[in-house]
């Protein structure tokens, strides 16, 4: 009797839209129970599916959240403290924004005006706020092993898209559960939060995407 294909396994190598393709290839090599074939099986499916067998899409999401969650004590922290300003009267919405480079974040908060510049308060009162509040330093929220890169990487260039929007979304996703959880709701000004050089940004309070140039009047 040939024996099931342990469902872990299959999970940990095949993503759940192929394993309707791949499982009888799967199971038919698994019953042989030999290590060469199962060393050609994973070729195998590499080769006809792209299917890499430690990178998956549900995988990296889960670690990419898991990463993210990592620093919320410390973004919150800093979020509550922007609450605490005294804004400048002549800035007109706040901007957060993400600039990531190869799983690094940094945030910083800018004031700006409906115009789209940076305000600054130039006067005398120390206790007035205008200008950049940065949150968030190069935070690393993804770790690719080192001896794992060049796989990461193939895996990534398969699914581009895909994991680009998973990362945009869990960022944003993230970021705005730490704001209400610092109750960022209690600063009155327009709050944004967007990516450097990004066309769409989310409007905070109402929770929702906008387009970058709809918050410039």
């Amino acid at each position: 009797m040939v024996p099931p294909a342990p469902a872990h396994i299959i999970d940990l190598i095949v993503p759940s839209t192929n394993k309707s393709v791949i499982y009888p290839y799967y199971t038919s090599l698994y019953s042989f129970c030999d290590a060469d074939l199962l060393n050609n099986m994973y070729n195998f499916l590499k080769m006809e599916y792209g299917v890499n067998t430690l990178f998956t899409i549900e995988s990296y999401t889960n670690l990419l959240k898991e990463g993210l969650q990592q620093h919320s004590d410390q973004l919150i922290a800093n979020i509550k403290e922007t609450t605490k300003l005294n804004y400048y009267d002549k800035i007109d919405l706040l901007d957060f924004t993400a600039f990531v480079q190869s799983y690094a974040l940094s945030i910083t908060m800018f004031s700006m005006d409906r115009g789209a510049s940076e305000v600054f308060y130039l006067g005398e009162d120390s206790s007035i706020f205008g200008g950049s509040y940065d949150l968030l330093d190069e935070i690393e929220y993804y770790d690719i092993p080192d001896e794992k890169e060049d796989e990461f990487w193939e895996f990534y260039d398969q699914n581009d898209e895909v994991l680009s929007n998973i990362e945009t979304k869990a960022i944003v996703e993230w970021f705005a559960d730490c704001w209400n959880k610092a109750d960022g709701k209690i600063v009155k000004l327009p709050v944004y939060f967007s990516f450097h050089d990004y066309d769409d940004c989310f409007d905070l309070h109402k929770n929702e995407w906008i387009s970058d140039g709809d918050k410039w009047f």
